[in-house]
């Protein structure tokens, strides 16, 4: 005689570790997740329902292509003469002035478009000078991890031979590297460039503009952070790319000159120090 609690009505006996029949079970879990699926559905058909719904509603009240100044809805064909939606009169310099905006907009469309092509050698430029500055950064990172190795391991040489503490030695930062020379017509432009001074503990706000021209400053002076890139030249006739954040001191020049780096002027904030 088989064991009622484990018998299914349907399916028969089935294992008795099993807790109820597992055929019933798994047709159970699938009609749950067909009546998921079908809510769901159900649920993005109204929501699609409700869209079309809003959009039909909005075009009937707005069937036009220009808005009435009457009634502000959206009703007009072009050069009409009356409003079908309020019934207002629209006057000849309405249409005028739609033309004036519209011919404006396309200028300026032109412009814009002709103005990227432009300037597309210089956003090159700058992009190839800011990929050859990261390789420039990585290589002098490596470089220094190096030589802080070598600082590390000859101590550790110095401890295991000798027994006695090494002697901290000074581990100043070298300067920046100038990242090129100006040429002749280049320091010219440089030495003809806009002279900005002031006196000491004045705040002066230097714009850089992106015509390649140089702005000088000079005097005992140092350069807070800015939020873009920066040329600066030196008397010397050298060329430093700095980044965003970085402040400019130390640099043995009595005028520094500043050039955008890029198609938009940067400003740097030049303090006149006693």
């Amino acid at each position: 005689m088989c064991d009622m609690s484990h018998y299914c009505h349907i399916h028969g006996e089935y294992p008795q570790y099993k807790d109820g029949c597992p055929e019933c079970q798994e047709a159970e879990e699938r009609a749950e997740e067909r009546a998921r699926e079908s809510e769901e559905r159900a649920r993005e058909a109204e929501e699609r329902a409700e869209e079309r719904a809003s959009d039909i509603i909005y075009k009937r009240a707005n069937p036009g292509d220009y808005e009435c100044p009457a009634c502000k809805y959206t009703t007009l064909r072009r050069d009409a003469s009356r409003c079908p939606m309020c019934h207002a009169t629209i006057e000849e310099q309405y249409w005028e002035n739609v033309r004036s905006a519209e011919k404006a907009a396309k200028a300026a469309a032109e412009a814009a478009a002709r103005e990227w092509k432009r300037t597309e050698p210089e956003r090159r430029r700058v992009a190839a000078a800011a990929k050859r500055r990261a390789i420039t950064d990585q290589l002098v990172g490596l470089a220094v991890a190096a030589v802080i190795l070598a600082i590390a391991l000859f101590f550790v040489v110095m401890l295991q031979n000798n027994n006695t503490p090494p002697k901290v030695m000074s581990t100043a930062q070298p300067p920046k590297s100038p990242l090129k020379r100006l040429s002749m017509s280049g320091k010219a432009t440089r030495n003809s460039g806009t002279v900005v001074s002031g006196r000491a503990l004045q705040d002066i706000t230097v714009t850089a503009p992106p015509s390649r021209n140089w702005v000088k400053v000079c005097g005992d002076i140092s350069i807070y952070p800015r939020s873009a890139n920066v040329y600066v030249s030196t008397d010397e006739g050298n060329v430093y790319l700095y980044g965003p954040a970085e402040e400019i001191v130390g640099l043995p020049s009595k005028c520094l000159a500043f050039q955008s780096t890029g198609l938009e002027p940067v400003k740097v904030r030049v303090h006149f120090r006693d």
